[in-house]
């Protein structure tokens, strides 16, 4: 026997390629295939009369039927709808059947103490012993591979055995088991259906050990497939009686504990059919047996309780060529906003009070936007649903009729409205149409929901976190009885418990994600499974996020999970690499950037953010960066895109400037101390003065005041000049502000930036991008001029001051060079931070902490930059304007100590170059604008004089000797 074996093993190769085909169906599906979750009954009592236990259909689609305890075959031949034939098998009942050329039927006959198993030939009274002496116990389970080795698993043996059909000898072999119950590799307990594959790997429904076992072509010991010990943890079992392949090698599993079936697929395991409880309703099975696919992919289900065969009908558009769209995805699209964004994707972090206790009267609890901007809000404290229409800003309809105090809110086909209503002894969810008094029942619930959910499937979800479960209801039927899907009703950390459940969500995968409140996680459980993954918060596998008493969950158009953490007062995103913080990433308060225990959230249309901000009595609306999402522009773009409009002279390694300064403005003129200071490279000269909402103005190299212009609203504090006409600067209120661009000479003005606070420096870079520094937040902003959105995003910062490579504390200047890198005098740290592009980690320049050791910084405010790279400081707390160079940084004006004479400066702002290299200082403390001269002679090669005459040297005057000694008395200081 054994050498047979191995020369049938030895041909393997060469027979698989001849067969003449297989006698079963094995259809080929596409991964997001689906079936009518509703079975249509094929044969029921009155026909099979008992239990059915097994199932064969041909390739034909000849069906054959055996139940439990009846001697009897039912047939329906080649596709009929109607009994064929019942053959009647002399001797104990069948438990199964295998079927070959449509008329070779292998069944079991005997009589006790022995059985054989027999080849009937359909229509004739001929049969054949196939394998004799199985023991008096009966075959669970036949089934015969492509080589036409028969296979009989002895449930009652703990074994499964097998024999050829070519030869004539007819005593069986162990294949798998030793006849002891066991749950090691090589021993089963009760091994019930087989499969064999193309490759003759023999799959096992182990069902004492709920698990799928696969064995090798002539290995004893076993691969856990799926089930108990499984590396594929994706599924549990309970008690598998079948399994089977289809044509892509994914295995169905009959479930039968759990009375399902379940579907082997790229991302594990899920259920197909039965997916709820068990039953007698189209839905449901009982106890199911066995299964198989007929030619079309149909599944047909030995129901065994329920003593009938249901078929569940394949959905071909599940798997439609021409869209590749699942019937689950198409069925019935969101009536809620899911945008696609970017991996980078931000939103501003400074919120607008979308509606505050004015208008909604209490604490906001839930939050539902419908597809087209339709604003749904529950105030659970006072029994009212306030909604906005159609992108309304004020609210269109306001409900108050409830008995009791409902929760939350789900709305289909922006008129359906599911919400709760009912008294504390009886509550319902309940089905409202919009402008009507025409309401229904949908189901019965034994406590408040927290969160109310819809799948694409049209199963309502409620989760009952005083029950610590969450439940489910069929709403395409007038059943209202719901079903649990998720927790045992017992509060617990264990993957099939939860601690009062709050927010839910379903995905298209039908996959339900569980806020679990008590137990700071958040739970994935797949269709049909009770024991759920956690997939953020406490003991979750990805440790990139710590979650606080999170209460809601949703899902973007790529999948991306949005957390409200109420606990850590903030909304948190799942991206490529894990979670970060989104919103309200500071702390808790009132203020734009913060949130206090929010308790929802929701998309528009347009991906703004809307947050159920409890504690603050309000709703919050955080606008989509589009900015964030802009594509990136090639290399070339980058240094050529536009020219600056500022100056950026050469200089010589060894430049100086005059250090005794000329005042080009002082009080009398700008009516204030001067904060910042523009020059175009046509050498306008645009200066704003603190406490004054001016703009004092020179126009092309003019000595005298051009004109000054007053912007209405708050003072300013910076300003950015383009085309010598296009100036952008703050303006707005205490309650908004916004950065405008104002054409000069006209009234016309655009906002291009909504801020929450005053810009300490305003920056346009190459690329069009405006900088605003928040100092008062702590962060460095941006946005796109090339658009019509004013929505900024963070690009340095984090809104807590601190002093790390990704903190600030209260920022200043800001310059950007012509390779994206942005410099940020970081005042209270006293550094200079250089932030590649897209990086959050900053590179310290100058002062604490830098690399380059030569300087010292102390509350700088303003940062630029010459033509070669090389930084201008102004170090004001030093009282001083300091240059960088190839062997570090040197001071260049102010170097001597703050006073108000020609060479000395006090807490100067700003700086900048006119066209010819000289330097203007916004000198704050001496309330003035000084002018320090560039001599050009100091970078022109030098030369050996000779002196050829005696003719005496020209002293200098008093005033010029004075300044040079000054001068010495300077560079001993430094350098000595």
């Amino acid at each position: 026997m054994i050498l047979i074996e191995n020369f049938k093993l030895c041909l393997t190769l060469s027979i698989i390629g001849q067969l003449s085909g297989l006698s079963f169906n094995q259809p080929k599906f596409c991964p997001a295939a689906t079936w009518n979750s509703l079975g249509t009954i094929f044969a029921a009592y009155d026909i099979i009369h008992g239990s059915p236990y097994s199932i064969f259909i041909t390739t034909n689609n000849s069906i054959y039927v055996v139940a439990h305890a009846i001697p009897n075959i039912y047939i329906w031949l080649n596709s009929s709808v109607n009994l064929t034939m019942t053959i009647t098998v002399p001797g104990l009942p069948l438990q199964s059947i295998f079927v070959k050329n449509d008329n070779e039927l292998y069944v079991e006959r005997g009589f006790l103490p022995t059985r054989n198993i027999e080849k009937w030939i359909l229509n004739t009274n001929r049969s054949t012993v196939v394998m004799n002496n199985i023991t008096p116990y009966p075959c669970y389970s036949i089934f015969i591979d492509i080589i036409n080795n028969l296979y009989c698993s002895l449930d009652q043996r703990h074994t499964v055995v097998k024999n050829w059909l070519d030869d004539d000898d007819t005593t069986p072999m162990i294949v798998v088991g030793n006849g002891f119950p066991g749950s090691t590799s090589n021993t089963l307990i009760q091994p019930s259906g087989l499969f064999v594959d193309a490759s003759l790997n023999l799959y096992v429904a182990d069902f004492g050990n709920h698990r799928i076992q696969m064995f090798p072509p002539g290995e004893s010991h076993a691969i856990t497939v799926a089930g108990a010990t499984s590396l594929n943890i994706t599924t549990s079992l309970n008690y598998p009686t079948g399994v089977t392949m289809d044509g892509d090698g994914y295995l169905y599993i009959v479930d039968s504990n759990k009375n399902r079936i379940v579907r082997e697929g790229l991302n594990g395991f899920q259920c197909i059919i039965g997916c709820v409880a068990s039953g007698l309703a189209a839905n449901q099975l009982s106890g199911p047996r066995d299964m198989a696919f007929d030619s079309n992919g149909n599944i047909y289900v030995a129901d065994s309780r329920n003593r009938r065969i249901q078929k569940f009908s394949y959905s071909k558009t599940s798997c439609d060529p021409i869209t590749n769209v699942s019937l689950i995805t198409s069925s019935r699209s969101p009536s809620f906003n899911q945008p696609k964004f970017c991996p980078v994707a931000a939103w501003n972090p400074f919120g607008s009070t979308f509606s505050a206790l004015n208008i909604i009267r209490g604490p906001p609890h839930s939050i539902f936007i419908t597809t087209n901007n339709s604003i749904y809000v529950v105030v659970q404290a006072i029994s009212h649903i306030y909604i906005w229409l159609n992108n309304s800003v004020n609210p269109t309809i306001t409900i108050t009729e409830f008995s009791s105090s409902p929760k939350s809110i789900f709305v289909q086909n922006d008129n359906e409205l599911y919400i709760e209503r009912g008294t504390s002894l009886k509550r319902t969810i309940e089905k409202r149409i919009l402008n009507t008094n025409s309401s229904t029942p949908v189901m019965d619930i034994a406590a408040p929901c927290y969160s109310i959910f819809i799948d694409i499937l049209n199963y309502l979800y409620c989760s009952l976190d005083q029950r610590h479960t969450v439940v489910k209801n069929w709403l395409d039927d007038d059943d209202t009885t719901p079903m649990i899907v998720a927790g045992t009703g017992i509060p617990g950390p264990t993957p099939n418990t939860l601690i009062q459940p709050s927010g839910l969500f379903v995905d298209a995968s039908l996959n339900l994600y569980v806020a679990d409140f008590g137990n700071h996680r958040i739970q994935k459980f797949r269709s049909g499974e009770s024991h759920g993954i956690t997939v953020a918060g406490a003991t979750s596998l990805n440790i990139t996020t710590s979650l606080n008493y999170p209460t809601g969950i949703t899902m973007d158009g790529d999948g991306y999970l949005y957390i409200v953490d109420q606990g850590n007062h903030r909304i948190v995103r799942k991206e490529l690499n894990g979670f970060r913080c989104i919103l309200g990433c500071t702390t808790f308060g009132s203020a734009a950037n913060e949130l206090s225990l929010p308790r929802d959230m929701a998309f528009d249309s347009y991906g703004n953010i809307y947050v159920a901000d409890a504690n603050n009595l309000q709703i919050q609306k955080f606008s989509y960066a589009k900015v964030s999402c802009n594509p990136i522009t090639n290399v070339s773009l980058l240094t050529s895109s536009r020219s600056p409009w500022f100056n950026q002279p050469k200089f010589c390694p060894a430049a100086t400037w005059n250090s005794f300064g000329a005042i080009f403005s002082a009080k009398n003129i700008i009516s204030g101390t001067p904060d910042s200071i523009f020059i175009t490279t046509n050498n306008s000269i645009y200066v704003v003065a603190q406490g004054t909402p001016n703009i004092y103005i020179w126009l092309n190299n003019s000595v005298n005041l051009t004109m000054a212009i007053t912007v209405p609203g708050l003072p300013l504090q910076s300003i950015f000049v383009q085309n010598d006409n296009e100036l952008y600067i703050e303006r707005g209120t205490s309650n908004k502000r916004t950065i405008e661009k104002w054409i000069l000479n006209t009234n016309s003005s655009t906002p291009v930036m909504d801020i929450a606070a005053p810009c300490y420096s305003i920056f346009i870079d190459i690329l069009n991008y405006l900088y605003c520094s928040l100092n008062q937040y702590h962060i460095i902003m941006k946005n796109w001029l090339d658009d019509d959105d004013t929505t900024p995003m963070i690009v340095a910062g984090t809104g807590l001051s601190g002093s790390t490579s990704n903190t600030l504390n209260s920022p200043y200047g800001v310059f950007v060079d012509a390779s994206l890198n942005l410099y940020v005098a970081d005042y209270g740290n006293h550094r200079i931070q250089m932030f590649p592009p897209g990086e959050s980690q900053g590179i310290t320049v100058a002062g604490e902490q830098s690399i380059n050791t030569t300087i010292t910084l102390k509350n700088p405010t303003g940062v630029t930059m010459d033509g070669d790279g090389y930084l201008y400081i102004v170090d004001q707390g030093n009282h001083r304007i300091v240059r960088g160079g190839s062997t570090g940084f040197r001071c260049i004006l102010g170097c001597i100590t703050s006073g108000s004479e020609s060479y000395k400066l006090k807490r100067p702002r700003g700086m900048a170059f006119d066209s010819y290299g000289n330097i203007y200082v916004a000198d704050w403390g001496n309330q003035r604008i000084q002018k320090f001269s560039y001599p050009k002679l100091s970078c022109k090669p030098r030369t050996t004089i000779t002196r050829t005459t005696n003719t005496p040297v020209v002293s200098h005057s008093t005033k010029a000797l004075a300044g040079y000694l000054i001068q010495c008395l300077m560079f001993f200081m430094l350098y000595i």
